[in-house]
């Protein structure tokens, strides 16, 4: 059995020519959460990712290639000897790759109250259109976040800060609609 591919309400099995289908238009059952909705189709069980779930993917790709770069900016500045050695003296990195540094720090404290909102709409079964809506903005935002940090002048970050703790707010509305 191939991949799982979805489009609008059919869930394709496989490739090429004999890849099975389930289109949920004519009374396939649909069950589970939001988190991954199971499709049953004539004996077949698959699985399908919802866009917020998409959406935490990329932010989990977003925070491993910024700490790619902050390692690599860290390590040219600062030297590979106090990068592998034990760091008992502390030391900062300076400039713009400090700006990049501290900008994927930034991340890191803001991702688990991400991370909770997913699973809090999702474990309680509430996960809808405002949760794709709100991972995305997230996502977009933290996006925008690393060169407004870097680059961009005063008062950019913090809109983007900003738009990203909106897109968390957004998320928990589910919770209430």
């Amino acid at each position: 059995m191939g991949p799982l591919r979805t489009y609008r309400s059919h869930a394709f099995i496989g490739r090429g020519p004999g890849r099975r289908h389930c289109d949920s238009r004519y009374g396939i059952l649909v069950t589970g959460s939001n988190a991954v909705a199971e499709t049953q189709c004539r004996g077949w069980s698959v699985t399908a990712m919802t866009g917020d779930l998409w959406a935490l993917a990329a932010a989990m790709l977003l925070a491993t290639l910024q700490l790619t770069l902050s390692s690599v900016l860290t390590l040219r500045q600062l030297g590979g000897t106090w990068v592998a050695g034990s760091r008992d003296e502390p030391r900062e990195v300076t400039g713009v790759s400090g700006r990049f540094v501290r900008a994927y720090r930034n991340l890191l404290e803001i991702f688990p109250q991400f991370v909770a909102a997913l699973f809090l709409v999702h474990a309680a079964h509430a996960a809808g259109s405002l949760s794709v809506i709100g991972a995305w903005m997230f996502v977009i935002a933290r996006l925008l976040y690393v060169p407004a940090y870097a680059f961009a002048p005063p008062g950019v970050r913090p809109i983007c800060w900003l738009a990203a703790q909106m897109g968390i707010f957004t998320i928990l509305a589910d919770l209430f609609v």
